[in-house]
């Protein structure tokens, strides 16, 4: 089984079926919901610890326009923070800015990770549409449209995509019972004895701890009480690094470090994106309710945490 291919060959059949319109080519596919372009690519098997394992990278096009100055990244970082799920970075080659995320695929995951793949696609596909048309460029770019093999299209939510986001907001009304409790609690056991927690939390519903990692201190905030402002109800994951403040740390240098978090051939997953909580540099991602699978918290948290840590952006 080429788990790569098959994820592409199901994506290209239930979006065709929808009635999007699909470019599919050996090992990506590029799909309209409207004016924005949504890429996935699914790398040729490679080894990781003796495992045959493929990485999908998923990007819509979102602005077009120069280079980030710092002010132009002031805006996008700033405009991340109603985001969710994928970062925004620029694409030199194209001279795009992208929002894009990374997840990694194998046989043994397959049956629960394509699911996951897919929601993240349609997730990032209407964050996309949001961001260009709700909230808009900053100043000096415009909207990254592109016309699909049928011309340009101005049905901004063509297909199923708009019953998709509704889904996803009708989900996200209802309290995140299913987030909370042994969700959390295989989180606060990953941290273990490593961290001082706040224990003024209702653990069932938050973890708010600091912890040494590589040795660097680290605050990590896991929270299965919050409220997306479009999406509505989740779990959050953020890690912050306090003391890494602006502008010690350029806007800029967020938009690098979206890309080389989410852009590369690794088969560790990327979702989310760096930012700036309170002035600190922080790694945030946002679950929607009908993200949840049992266990996937935790499993998303030891990527996180593990690409968090490695990456030492600091360093």
């Amino acid at each position: 089984m080429d788990p790569g291919a098959s994820l592409l060959d199901q994506l290209e059949r239930g979006l065709a079926g929808d009635g999007h319109v699909v470019s599919r080519k050996d090992r990506s596919m590029e799909w309209w919901s409207g004016p924005l372009r949504q890429t996935i690519k699914a790398s040729k098997p490679y080894d990781s610890m003796g495992i045959p394992v493929t990485s999908v990278h998923i990007q819509t096009d979102l602005f077009k326009g120069p280079p980030p100055t710092e002010e132009i990244a002031k805006e996008l970082v700033e405009l991340s923070h109603t985001g969710d799920s994928s970062a925004i970075f620029f694409d030199e080659e194209s001279g795009l800015y992208k929002l894009g995320a990374r997840l990694t695929l194998h046989e043994e995951n397959f049956a629960w990770m394509h699911v996951f793949i897919s929601r993240t696609a349609f997730i990032q596909n209407s964050t996309a549409l949001r961001m260009a048309y709700a909230f808009g460029p900053p100043k000096g770019l415009s909207v990254a449209e592109t016309p699909s093999p049928k011309g340009l299209s101005q049905d901004k939510y063509g297909g199923n995509l708009k019953d998709f986001t509704g889904a996803v907001r009708s989900a996200g009304s209802s309290p995140a019972h299913r987030w909370q409790g042994k969700e959390l609690a295989f989180i606060r056991a990953i941290l273990g004895d490593k961290a001082e927690f706040d224990s003024g939390l209702d653990e069932k519903k938050q973890i708010c701890a600091t912890v040494k990692n590589h040795g660097r201190t680290m605050k990590v905030v896991a929270d299965a009480d919050t409220k997306h402002p479009f999406w509505g109800n989740g779990l959050t994951l953020l890690l912050i690094l306090p003391g890494k403040k602006e502008p010690r740390v350029g806007y800029k240098e967020i938009l690098s470090l979206n890309k080389k978090h989410c852009a590369p051939l690794d088969p560790r997953n990327a979702t989310g994106f760096w930012l700036f909580a309170d002035g600190d540099l922080s790694h945030f991602l946002f679950l929607p309710n009908t993200f949840h699978m049992p266990g996937l918290a935790h499993i998303v948290f030891i990527e996180k945490w593990g690409l968090a840590s490695a990456e030492n952006p600091l360093k």
